[in-house]
């Protein structure tokens, strides 16, 4: 099998996420976790559709709660994206050196603006020739539009792909369209069975020899 291309995920994938940041708002809003947690499904993939920008979503979120949002709320989402995650540099390595290998990468993530944002200014995304945000394209995961999407934007078939991502019902997607798959989950997983996964997909072992030299 010939690998030409891997996408990652980000969040539990590419990124470490500590989930802590809701609890946070939860006690600056003077509300039950249970309870903001409960409205934020309701706007949160319409955030990160890019449907309803920051503002809006606060917005809507304190009309749903019956409390005043603070005018400072806009900065939350970036707050939450700086806080709450960081860079997996063993995953980052991998990245870097299948760019140093030919290999062409990819990010598919379903993510907000800022989070987005932040993300590049920050070089969070500087590893992925391509990148597909949900926000920039209205659809996300586990929709096939969007791995489509990917798909041409990498221009190589399903078969010489290999998606890395920590939730099945993303991978199974994934699948049904013919590309390889990785269910890979930072929190659980370590490294090694990332590039043991990797390798037995067609990976060249060249990469991983020189991971902690690069």
């Amino acid at each position: 099998m010939i690998i030409k291309a891997v996408i990652f995920d980000w969040g539990d994938v590419y990124l470490n996420w500590k989930r802590e940041f809701w609890n946070v708002i939860a006690e600056r809003i003077n509300v039950g976790i249970d309870a903001l947690e409960e409205e934020v499904k309701k706007y949160w993939d319409l955030l990160g559709k890019g449907t309803i920008d920051d503002k809006e979503f606060w917005n809507r979120l304190g009309e749903s709660l019956k409390i005043k949002i603070p005018d400072n709320s806009e900065m939350w989402v970036e707050e939450r994206f700086r806080e709450d995650f960081s860079v997996n540099k063993g995953v980052e390595a991998i990245a870097r050196n299948m760019a140093k290998f030919g290999y062409k990468t990819a990010l598919l993530s379903n993510t907000e603006k800022t989070s987005l944002s932040y993300g590049k200014r920050n070089g969070w995304t500087k590893y992925f020739d391509i990148i597909i945000a949900s926000c920039d394209f209205g659809i996300m995961k586990p929709d096939e539009k969007i791995y489509k999407i990917a798909l041409n934007k990498i221009g190589e078939s399903p078969e010489h792909c290999i998606f890395i991502e920590n939730d099945i019902r993303y991978t199974e997607v994934a699948k049904k369209l013919g590309m390889n798959t990785i269910l890979f989950d930072n929190r659980k997983q370590d490294i090694n069975y990332l590039k043991t996964e990797l390798i037995k997909l067609g990976v060249k072992r060249e990469i991983f020899e020189n991971l902690s030299k690069s």
